[in-house]
């Protein structure tokens, strides 16, 4: 059994000053700091509002750098196509000697990995590390492609990304990592990444407090993977909660919990709304900390027909 990871600290590119005290408190050989400009960047409700909070970020990035000088932090980016992408691609032209790795959302075909190592790739002996994030169903049927060409040498991690590919397969309710269901789905995924010699990277779990199903997670990953694999952390305690689990003996296996019935999607619209943080894309409960996610937002509001 595998149980050897390594966790990526998700932080939002965001209130610069806040994000550097959070970067300087968080103990790094327990976690790489993994800096975002894309999901958690915007504003779904409204989306015209997105480019200027994307242009902020960057704002925002340079100066978290700035601000902490030993920082190298792994960036995450807009996906290629998007609107915003040939702005990344001009701040990684300035900012390449500075960042860890790359974090490349919405992965379909190895051009969209080209794109990025054109101007991230270092000299001809250099090669800075991207983590391409498959999260489309076109980025599952063209697995093999994307991570078996020439752009292989410069892959990390192979992440996928649970939340992006139910909106864009428009599954309803989210599966979730405490369903048997999403370990099925990922299963034969982590298995063409192995066949590779390549490293699974695990989608982010939303519901921060839930320990139980942190634990779980790492189980059936050890169990699954034969190669160490890389965890999102989308909150410090989570981060902390891992790395728990990683020094210790790891325990049996955790019960996966049962599904729970489909939710209302009016409720999740006014859940979201009530608890919006501010120029982010996402909710946060007050109390046992939990996440709605803008693509669960999203895909409610295509239920209730908004």
């Amino acid at each position: 059994m595998v149980s050897r990871f390594e966790i990526f600290q998700c932080i939002p590119a965001y209130k610069p000053y806040v994000a550097s005290r959070l970067i300087n408190r968080i103990k790094k050989p327990e976690c790489r700091i993994h800096l975002d400009i894309e999901d958690s960047i915007m504003d779904v409700e409204a989306p015209e509002c997105t480019s200027i909070l994307k242009q902020e970020a960057r704002k925002a990035l340079r100066i978290i750098i700035e601000l902490c000088p030993d920082l190298k932090p792994d960036l995450r980016i807009n996906s290629p196509g998007s609107p915003e992408f040939a702005a990344d691609i001009e701040l990684l032209r300035d900012l390449s000697e500075q960042l860890n790795s790359v974090f490349i959302p919405k992965v379909e075909s190895e051009e969209d990995m080209e794109q990025v190592i054109s101007v991230f790739g270092g000299g001809q002996n250099v090669y800075h590390k991207i983590c391409p994030i498959i999260e489309s169903k076109t980025g599952i049927l063209n697995i093999k492609k994307i991570i078996s060409g020439k752009m292989k040498k410069h892959i990390e991690y192979v992440f996928f990304g649970n939340y992006d590919y139910h909106l864009d397969a428009d599954i309803f309710p989210l599966i979730e990592q405490n369903s048997a269901a999403y370990w099925t789905f990922i299963k034969p995924l982590i298995g063409q990444i192995e066949n590779e010699n390549l490293h699974f990277g695990n989608s982010p779990y939303a519901d921060i407090d839930d320990s139980q199903s942190l634990q779980t997670i790492i189980c059936r990953l050890s169990g699954i993977c034969k190669r160490s694999f890389a965890l999102m952390s989308l909150h410090q305690r989570q981060t902390e909660a891992y790395n728990e689990l990683k020094s210790g003996n790891l325990p049996g296996m955790v019960r996966v919990r049962k599904v729970r019935p489909a939710p209302d999607p009016q409720k999740i619209l006014d859940a979201f709304r009530e608890n919006r943080q501010k120029n982010r894309s996402f909710s946060l409960t007050r109390g046992s900390l939990s996440i709605i996610t803008p693509q669960e937002y999203l895909l409610a509001k295509r239920r209730t027909g908004e």
